[in-house]
């Protein structure tokens, strides 16, 4: 995997996790440090996790160490089928325009966990592809987690600065970047 794919797949996940923690940014009435360490702790733990989960579920000895060029064809297959599916799925958040209600509340930890988990389906899915292209684990946790935090900080003080904002730009954008690694899999590994 050269480094063009790994930042596409690292910014297309990290667009979700930048989005949701602008609209929680919107809903504070003042930043707190230690709530938003919180944050960044839920979302680094649960991205990590689902990224090396995603990529130990890849890793299962029959695909690994199978000879089957079928086989391999096959992972590749599914890799494109799932990055399209993201793909599908921040286009589709793009189209829908979601209305951002604006309230003043503390960070509601609960509301943070579910969305964190959801986000992190989207990433095990990604570690899933990241396994079958075959490639180092490292690296992709380190950018994750990297990514992670950045998108968190930053959305959450944008959030906060601006107040609700509809952003249909990124998610449109995060899609782009999941079909370009689909068909960048389909060009490299697929292609006779």
């Amino acid at each position: 995997m050269n480094l063009v794919e790994v930042l596409l797949i690292v910014i297309g996940l990290s667009i979700n996790v930048f989005l949701v923690s602008e609209y929680e940014g919107t809903m504070l009435p003042a930043i707190k440090p230690k709530a938003i360490a919180a944050v960044c702790g839920i979302f680094f733990l649960l991205q990590i996790a689902a990224m090396y989960g995603g990529y130990q579920l890849a890793m299962i000895p029959f695909l690994r160490k199978s000879g089957s060029i079928d086989l391999k064809r096959m992972c590749y297959f599914l890799a494109v089928v799932i990055f399209f599916g993201l793909a599908a799925y921040m286009i589709t958040k793009a189209v829908r325009r979601e209305v951002i209600i604006e309230k003043a509340a503390e960070i509601r930890y609960k509301n943070i966990l579910a969305k964190a988990a959801i986000i992190a389906v989207y990433t095990f899915l990604a570690g899933i592809c990241w396994g079958f292209l075959g490639h180092e684990i490292g690296i992709a946790c380190i950018t994750v987690a990297c990514a992670t935090i950045l998108a968190v900080l930053a959305g959450t003080y944008l959030g906060y600065r601006q107040g609700p904002v509809i952003r249909p730009g990124l998610y449109l954008a995060g899609g782009l970047l999941f079909a370009a690694v689909g068909i960048d899999v389909i060009v490299r590994y697929l292609r006779p």
